[in-house]
C-alpha cells in the first residue's frame, strides 16, 4: 500500500480508540504505521539488495514488533526532552506503536506484493490479492477524514457547540466501511480464481492460478493460470459480461536445454526465482553464438503494461561460460542496451 493509505487508515484507527488518550500515542502510532517502509532505503545499495529485501524483515513480525519498540523508544526519549511533565507511559506508546505496525502488515497483506510474516524462521511471502493500489478504500479513508472537519465548520456557523465524539464515531464507521469493503474484494477475489480454475487450457489442467485486482473497477481482475507447459493470461470480469473470461494470452516455457540448466544455477537467478511468482524464462540466440537467458515477473508485468520492473538477464558464450549476469530495474524495452 501507499504511504497515504496506511497514514490514513492509522489516523484513523488513532481516532476510534479512547476520548482522550495518552500524550504522543497518536504520533508513535502514525510513526509505526509507516516505518515498515524503511526497507526502501534498500534501493542505495542497487537493484538486486532492494529485490531481495524490499518486504522482508521490515515485514515479518517479528520485525513490526522491533520496529514498533524502537518507535515507542524514540518517542519517548524525544518526549521527555520537549515536555518532561507530558511522557506517557512506555506501556501506552508500545501498545500505540505496535498497533499501527500491525496495520500495515495487515495492509500490505492484503496486496499482491504481501509480506514476509514468519522470517527469519520461513522466508516464503505470503498475501491475499485482495487490493493493489485501491481508490475506494483511499476514498474511503478520506470521506473519513473530512466528514467531521466538514460538520464542524457547518457546526460553528450556526453557533453549536463542536462535538468531538462526532470525529470519533466517523473514525470508526470508516474502519467498519473498510473491513466491509475487504470482504467484498474476498469473496469478489474468490469468484474470480474460481473462474479461472474451471476449465482446461490447451488441454491441461490448472496448477496454480492467481487473480490481481485493478485499482478502478472492482469487478475487473487480472488472471494467471500456470499449467505444465504455459502461462495463460487472461481479463476476468465479474459483472455485466456473458463470458466472464476474456481472450486468454498463452504465454509457453522453454523446452529443456543446457543453456537454461547453466543460467538458471546462477547466485542471480536463483535469488530472483527465489521471490518471482510466476517466472517466464525466455532463451534467446546471443551474440558470437552464445546465448541470451531472460527471467521476468508475469505476476508483475500483467498488472502495469509497460511499467518498469525487476528483469533478470544472463549471457552466456558458445561454451555456455556465464559473461554477465545481471538483475536490474527497468523496462524489457531496455534491457537490450544492458
Amino acid at each position: 500500500m501507499d504511504p497515504l493509505t496506511h497514514t490514513l487508515a492509522a489516523l484513523m484507527i488513532s481516532r476510534a480508540g479512547p476520548r482522550r488518550p495518552a500524550p504522543r500515542t497518536t504520533l508513535t502510532l502514525l510513526v509505526a504505521a509507516n516505518l515498515s517502509d524503511l526497507d526502501y532505503l534498500y534501493a542505495l545499495g542497487g537493484a538486486a539488495a532492494f529485490y531481495e529485501h524490499h518486504r522482508g524483515w521490515t515485514h515479518s513480525l517479528l520485525g513490526a514488533l522491533a520496529l514498533a519498540a524502537a518507535t515507542s523508544l524514540a518517542v519517548q526519549w524525544w518526549a521527555r526532552k520537549k515536555a518532561p511533565a507530558r511522557v506517557a507511559a512506555f506501556q501506552s506508546l508500545l501498545a500505540a506503536a505496535c498497533l499501527g505496525a500491525a496495520s500495515h502488515l495487515l495492509l500490505d497483506w492484503a496486496t499482491p506484493s504481501g509480506i514476509r510474516p514468519f522470517w527469519p524462521f520461513r522466508g516464503t511471502q505470503s498475501r491475499l490479492d485482495w487490493f493493489s493500489t485501491d481508490v475506494w478504500l483511499l476514498l474511503l479513508l478520506l470521506a473519513g477524514l473530512a466528514l467531521p472537519a466538514l460538520l464542524g465548520l457547518i457546526a460553528e456557523e450556526i453557533g453549536a457547540r463542536r462535538d468531538d465524539r462526532s470525529r470519533r464515531r466517523a473514525a470508526r464507521v470508516t474502519l467498519i466501511a473498510c473491513l466491509l469493503l475487504a470482504g467484498a474484494r474476498a469473496h469478489l477475489h474468490g469468484e474470480a480464481l474460481a473462474h479461472l480454475e474451471s476449465r482446461l487450457h490447451q488441454g491441461r489442467t490448472p496448477l496454480r492460478s492467481a487473480a490481481v485486482p485493478t485499482p478502478l473497477n472492482p469487478f475487473r481482475w487480472e488472471g494467471i493460470v500456470e499449467t505444465s507447459g504455459t502461462y495463460e493470461l487472461a481479463q476476468v470480469r465479474l459483472a455485466g459480461a456473458e463470458r466472464p473470461l476474456g481472450d486468454f494470452t498463452t504465454v509457453y516455457k522453454p523446452s529443456p536445454a543446457p543453456a537454461l540448466d547453466v543460467a538458471l544455477a546462477t547466485s542471480t537467478a536463483q535469488h530472483y526465482l527465489a521471490r518471482a511468482r510466476f517466472p517466464q524464462v525466455e532463451l534467446l540466440p546471443g551474440p558470437g553464438q552464445g546465448w541470451v537467458v531472460r527471467i521476468r515477473d508475469l505476476g508483475v508485468s500483467r498488472r502495469w503494461v509497460g511499467a518498469r520492473q525487476f528483469l533478470v538477464r544472463i549471457d552466456l558464450d558458445r561454451q555456455l561460460k556465464v559473461e554477465r549476469e545481471t538483475l536490474f530495474y527497468g523496462r524489457e524495452e531496455e534491457e537490450t542496451g544492458r
